[in-house]
């Protein structure tokens, strides 16, 4: 193999670590925006991680569990990045991920994260029972983003 045969073939090794290397930034800059917008639910406040560990466990409770249910949206709740007609109801909890799979689970308190089960999309924003008309119903919690 010629000395400039091989420059070349390190040229290239080089820029490809380069872009990998961008494109891992560039992954990290969207992750820190999405850390910034917090979902205030009553006294409760969550962020995308968590909520989408809510989503996460919830795909392994043990057929029969209490949660997740379907979510039937009778308050006819608008969610901006779920457009399905099946969605789906898990507890979010602001201190732990809620566990189904326990024989006595904790109480679900009064948080919803909701998903769609194409893909099981998160829905933004979550829901609660905190502030609805009566203990059957939801309202949307309240979005924050702060900008960097």
């Amino acid at each position: 193999m010629n000395t400039s045969f091989r420059y070349i073939i390190i040229l290239v090794l080089f820029a490809s670590l380069s872009l990998a290397i961008q494109s891992v930034q560039l992954v990290q800059s969207v992750q820190s925006v999405q850390s910034i917008e917090t979902f205030k639910c009553g006294n409760n406040s969550y962020n995308r991680s968590q909520l989408q560990a809510a989503v996460n466990r919830s795909l392994l409770c043990p057929p029969g569990s209490r949660y997740p249910h379907v979510f039937n949206n009778r308050e006819n709740i608008t969610f901006t990045e779920c457009n399905t007609t099946r969605l789906w109801e898990y507890p979010v909890l602001p201190q732990a991920v809620y566990n189904c799979s326990r024989p006595r689970p904790n109480p679900p308190g009064p948080d919803r994260v909701i998903y769609s089960d194409n893909l099981y999309k998160l829905c933004i924003p979550p829901i609660t029972h905190t502030g609805a008309p009566n203990n059957s119903s939801f309202v949307p919690c309240n979005t924050s983003r702060f900008a960097t």
